[in-house]
């Protein structure tokens, strides 16, 4: 259970088990002057032992001895013994008052001995007297104690004490646990549904399931429903603005480069630099929608997608290869450290994307003549992808930032270097959608480190195994 889901169950615990034994306490006190109480251990010892030594006298002396040895408890300890017959006399021949009388005819069939109060003193029993024939019925009528009063109810004395107060605890506890969870499940679910919204995941099961409540955590999870659709709905939009507009670009973009070649020949010599520069230009335009355009697939292909097992060392070992060509037109270097095979569920497509674009990133801004460190390892049931650089790093508040698309940081990494700004969110977006984690940090020794944890059998129920 979650921590809030523990607090409320002990407060209902705790809550119940105080009013039902308050209100058990409140009843024995109301009750204490009529009402039948169970014979505490004490009054219960007491009963035995009169009820012994009235059985002894019994056989040692007969009824006539019964007699005396009644008369003197009663004028010695103030305690009368009735031993009544099935009509209600008295075989010690004492006038048997209404009070008992009628104790006597309301318990006789009881099992278990009783008391109660009556004019001041209490009354003590029915319990049978075998030794008599017939048997009788013994009741005893004794004075109270100074401050003495009967028990206060089942919960603390009698024989079931213990038995009762448990099956209290364990009723009042099933009880508070019920509740608890009826409180906490659906926040549970809406906690689950916030948490796949955040990674751009907009599926609404947990939500209906909760919306269907009449109460007001039916009405949140109505409302979170409708936020839900409508950032979906906006995503949406934003992804097929960005579609549009980029293949809307691409047309004019076209033209314009086949319009600089024919100027270009026209021209002739000594303008070459003027055209060299507006076609890498236009290069780099292209370049531009070609990320942007991937960036809006991506981001719109949670439905359909395939998962197969894959071994992502191999996958590793021929983009290092790929990347190792850039990198060395630079003066730079590509190293891979990674295991025989390392398997995995999930697109390998998407994956390689991902980790292409952070390869790519990270030899753009190493510094010259040193290396990007591209290493996997398994932990468990992950998979950790590390790309590591020796470039200048980046400031604490920026190493979440910079997989927002187009977010740019101002000083080392710079338009000069070549960046648009969508690679890392490109890597970001993929990462997410196999339910894995992202994550960037400056390396002690200088650099940036990206650090992308992958679950092995793939991260959500949206794959189709094949």
């Amino acid at each position: 259970m979650s921590r809030i889901a523990v607090k409320i169950f002990l407060a209902f615990w705790l809550t119940f088990f105080v009013v039902v034994t308050s209100f058990s306490l409140l009843l024995d006190v109301l009750r204490n002057q009529e009402g039948l109480q169970p014979l505490g251990i004490f009054h219960q010892r007491q009963l035995e032992q009169h009820q012994s030594q009235m059985q002894t006298i019994y056989r040692n002396r007969g009824l006539q001895g019964l007699r005396r040895f009644s008369q003197d408890v009663e004028t010695n300890r103030g305690i009368t013994s009735f031993l009544l017959d099935d009509d209600g006399k008295d075989l010690l021949d004492r006038a048997v008052p209404a009070v008992v009388l009628a104790f006597f005819k309301r318990n006789r069939l009881l099992d278990i001995p009783q008391m109660q109060l009556r004019e001041h003193r209490m009354l003590m029993g029915p319990q049978v007297f075998p030794e008599t024939a017939p048997p009788t019925t013994l009741l005893l009528w004794l004075p109270m104690a100074a401050g003495e009063t009967p028990p206060l109810g089942n919960w603390w004395q009698g024989r079931y004490a213990g038995a009762q107060l448990g099956l209290g605890l364990l009723l009042s506890g099933l009880i508070s646990l019920a509740l608890a969870l009826s409180l906490t499940r659906p926040l549970n679910r809406l906690e689950r549904a916030a948490t796949r919204l955040a990674h751009g995941h907009f599926d609404s099961r947990d939500i209906d399931s909760v919306a269907q409540r009449k109460d007001e955590i039916g009405a949140l999870a109505k409302e979170f429903g409708s936020m839900a659709k409508r950032l979906n709905a906006a995503l949406e939009g934003q992804q097929r603005l960005l579609r549009d507009v980029s293949h809307e670009l691409r047309s004019p973009l076209t033209r314009l480069q086949v319009a600089i070649g024919l100027a270009s020949r026209k021209a002739g010599a000594g303008n070459e630099a003027s055209f060299e520069r507006m076609e890498a230009e236009c290069e780099r335009l292209n370049a531009l929608i070609g990320e942007v355009l991937a960036l809006a697939r991506d981001g719109n292909s949670d439905t359909g997608s395939v998962a197969r097992p894959f071994d992502l060392a191999m996958t590793l070992r021929a983009l290092s290869t790929d990347a190792r060509f850039e990198a060395q037109a630079n003066g730079k270097e590509v190293t891979l450290q990674a295991p025989e095979h390392v398997m995995l569920v999930g697109n390998e497509a998407r994956l390689a994307s991902a980790i292409e674009n952070a390869v790519r990133n990270a030899i753009r801004y190493t510094a010259p003549n040193t290396a990007v460190l591209l290493s996997a390892a398994v932990d468990g049931d992950w998979v950790c992808v590390k790309v590591s650089d020796a470039g200048p790093g980046l400031a604490t508040e920026e190493l979440e930032k910079i997989f927002i698309p187009f977010y740019r940081v101002s000083k080392a990494r710079e338009r000069e270097t070549g960046g648009t700004g969508v690679g890392l969110a490109i890597a970001a977006q993929a990462v997410h959608w196999h339910g894995g984690r992202i994550v960037a940090r400056n390396r002690p020794t200088g650099g940036l480190e990206i650090e992308m944890r992958l679950p092995k059998r793939g991260g959500d129920d949206k794959f189709i195994a094949r």
